[in-house]
């Protein structure tokens, strides 16, 4: 949007002042001086429209909580914008917010993605927080962060985190129980049968992998390959 009456606000803010270019997050979001809440929804992005009192500011605090608060967590976007920030603008941030729930979970995110240590005391007081909301994501048993208060509940470490949103097509699915309703059907199979059946598709699998590559596996990097499809789960 090219509109100079629109602002630009939390993540393509951030990534705006910091003239970064990582992959796209799923919304964007702008404050319009005049007019109402509105969401426009494209099949590869869906822009959000918000009047003049959800103006957050200009600090990079205020654009990190208002994407925290309305667009969600996404981290590749977050360790860009840790790295190239200033960590004093990130430390005033929850200074100014000591037990705030969005600068702790920036607080938690800064640490967590760069393995740096802001200058800040461990927090002693509080409740602990859920650092990714369940009912916008799925997610892992929490791991607590005495430190900042946190609940980590992230599916995942640093080096390799994919966040999924519950998104009104996948609650859908949730409501359906295909789960239940495949553990229904399986139970009418004897035991070795199903056995022989997912050796067999692994076996497949790992054949047209490799096949994809265009490689001629040898027995044993098969076997090995099917060993780690197993483990998978």
């Amino acid at each position: 949007m090219t509109d100079k009456r629109f602002k630009v606000v939390g993540y393509g803010a951030l990534l705006e002042r910091s003239r970064l270019n990582p992959l796209p997050h799923w919304c964007v979001s702008y404050i319009t001086p005049k007019g109402e809440r509105k969401t426009v929804v494209a099949p590869d992005l869906t822009t959000e429209i918000y009047p003049a009192r959800y103006d957050p500011g200009d600090s990079v605090g205020d654009h990190l909580e208002f994407a925290l608060k309305y667009e969600g967590v996404n981290l590749e976007i977050l360790k860009a914008v840790f790295r190239a920030t200033d960590t004093g603008d990130l430390m005033a941030y929850v200074r100014s917010k000591p037990s705030g729930k969005y600068a702790r979970r920036a607080w938690f995110l800064y640490e967590f993605l760069t393995g740096g240590h802001l200058d800040l005391p461990d927090l002693t007081q509080g409740n602990y927080i859920d650092l990714l909301e369940p009912d916008r994501y799925y997610t892992a048993p929490s791991i607590r962060s005495r430190r900042h208060r946190i609940n980590n509940n992230l599916p995942g470490a640093a080096s390799f985190c994919p966040l999924v949103r519950r998104t009104g097509a996948l609650r859908g699915y949730e409501s359906r129980t295909l789960d239940k309703r495949t553990r229904e059907l399986l139970r009418r199979y004897p035991e070795d049968l199903l056995r022989r059946a997912v050796s067999y598709l692994y076996t497949k699998e790992a054949r047209s992998s490799f096949e994809i590559e265009h490689v001629e596996p040898s027995a044993q990097r098969t076997a090995r390959f099917v060993a780690l499809l197993r483990r998978a789960g």
